[in-house]
């Protein structure tokens, strides 16, 4: 090789060294010109029944109410806090779900051994706060798409009609509002949160009764569908139930500690008129339905309003080296022409 070959070899390696970096964050167009990557993103929160540690919390990309391996996924730690990174634009735009895992995710209302039964919760994307409560946000959200509602009329109708079947202030945001938090504050919306803590676990017991009444073989997001509509069903008469609980304790909110309000919990869960209905295979079939036509208007409202950003980053193809030319073999040393 040349000195001069040598040269320019070696100004190539430095402009490669230099360049890369900002290669690797770039997308190639079907030109083969080089575009900008989208710009990636995060989003945290908090899954709670009570706080829920060791929960898996993931973007349903592909909606169907489960936290695939291909997903983007993190466990919940103290507090029930997660954080997810790394994400695209589209994939901040789909909704969460929470997995609790049987043996493995610890409730801190009941910090001493794993949960005996898992279950699941689902959030719109926009959520702060995973609960029951968001997961019944989400699933009417999806019936009132697929009754051709837009996404974002769909889900302030959502939040309004459960704050209103619940009969709290129109001002707290179901998907944001942490009852477990304000449950230990002053604040003017303490009663509400305590409430709202106990109402959070008998619904979710609800819903694992409901899930688990559902027709055998059944599919699993419908089931899950069909069981929160159940539990929605019977928010009013819960509410109902855990404030008169309270009540015959005689004491205030603000003197019950967190074992009185498991107890008040699980008492209100076995009182006749908490009792969810069965999940019938008519109602899955419905909520089969409605979740293929939501599923559509969501993934069509994504893309045409984030047309131009790719889903992941492409990286661009690695430059190809000449090949030296003069035929024989690379000696040592600096012979050669000059």
């Amino acid at each position: 090789m040349t000195q001069t070959t040598q040269g320019n070899f070696k100004k190539k390696l430095l402009a490669l060294a230099v360049l890369a970096p900002a290669m690797a964050i770039t997308a190639c167009s079907n030109d083969g010109a080089y575009i900008p990557g989208p710009e990636l993103g995060s989003k945290d929160g908090n899954v709670q029944d009570g706080y829920l540690r060791g929960a898996v919390v993931c973007v349903d990309r592909n909606q169907n109410k489960d936290c695939d391996a291909d997903e983007k996924q993190v466990d919940s730690v103290a507090k029930g806090a997660w954080t997810l990174e790394g994400l695209t634009p589209r994939q901040q735009r789909f909704p969460l779900v929470a997995k609790a895992i049987a043996g493995k995710t610890i409730d801190e209302d009941a910090p001493d051994a794993p949960i005996v039964e898992g279950f699941s919760y689902t959030a719109p994307a926009s959520a702060k706060v995973i609960s029951i409560l968001s997961t019944i946000v989400q699933t009417d959200i999806e019936s009132r798409i697929a009754a051709g509602e837009t996404p974002a009329a769909a889900e302030q109708a959502a939040k309004d009609k459960l704050v209103a079947d619940l009969g709290i202030p129109a001002d707290i945001d179901l998907t944001s509002f942490d009852p477990v938090e304000e449950s230990g504050n002053s604040g003017i919306n303490r009663d509400v949160a305590v409430q709202l803590r106990v109402i959070n676990q008998v619904a979710t017991k609800q819903l694992i009764q409901a899930v688990k009444s559902a027709p055998a073989g059944s599919n699993a997001a419908a089931v899950a569908a069909a069981a929160t509509k159940n539990v929605a069903a019977k928010v009013a008469d819960t509410k109902t139930v855990v404030a008169e609980k309270i009540a015959a304790t005689g004491q205030g909110v603000a003197d019950l500690d967190v074992a009185e309000l498991v107890s008040i919990a699980q008492e209100s869960a076995e009182d006749t008129r908490t009792e969810v209905a069965v999940v019938t295979a008519e109602a899955v079939a419905a909520a089969e339905a409605e979740i293929e036509k939501a599923k559509e208007v969501i993934e069509e409202t994504i893309k045409q309003e984030e047309p131009e950003l790719p889903e992941d980053t492409v990286e661009p193809e690695e430059p190809v080296e000449e090949e030296p030319t003069g035929g024989g073999a690379v000696t040592g040393g600096s012979g050669g022409t000059q």
